[in-house]
């Protein structure tokens, strides 16, 4: 009795989390278009929005794990200085997901138009490559990871 019981959950806790890599994929493209109308509405709450409750963050040589208010507050005291007139694809984002659909990882190559917010005439043009690593659960998906480069 117990080991059908056993059986039966185990069979049921994964149907919860059933791969289905095309509802994935097209879900991870939405957090991925949120990302982009946050920075160009300047929106902190839609840029924290996908982020799972503590988030690494890779850049400038360093490692830093922070909150999900933490990173909302880095994104606004950031929106407040900047504007951005230009965020797109250089390239089509690559999904990988993995074979439990539970954890996915998204290179991403980003042409950037950015001015300052009290001259937007003075803009630096750069690409922003990431990679994004995420966690899905009940709720959906969650980026835990970002380590991202910035060049011409």
């Amino acid at each position: 009795m117990r080991l059908r019981l056993l059986c039966f959950l185990l069979a049921f806790s994964t149907l919860s989390f059933a791969a289905d890599p095309a509802a994935d994929k097209t879900a991870l493209m939405k957090l991925h278009a949120a990302d982009r109308d946050g920075h160009l509405k300047g929106d902190a709450d839609l840029l924290v929005s996908p982020l799972a409750a503590t988030v690494t963050e890779i850049s400038n040589g360093r490692v830093t794990t922070m909150k999900r208010d933490e990173a909302k507050a880095k994104f606004a005291g950031y929106l407040k200085t900047v504007k951005y007139t230009a965020w797109d694809d250089a390239a089509d984002p690559v999904i990988k997901i993995s074979s439990d659909g539970k954890m996915a990882w998204m290179f991403v190559q980003i042409k950037v138009e950015v001015a300052p917010a009290e001259n937007l005439v003075d803009k630096r043009n750069f690409y922003n490559s990431a990679i994004q690593t995420f966690e899905k659960d009940a709720e959906g998906w969650h980026m835990t990871a970002i380590a991202a480069t910035m060049g011409r």
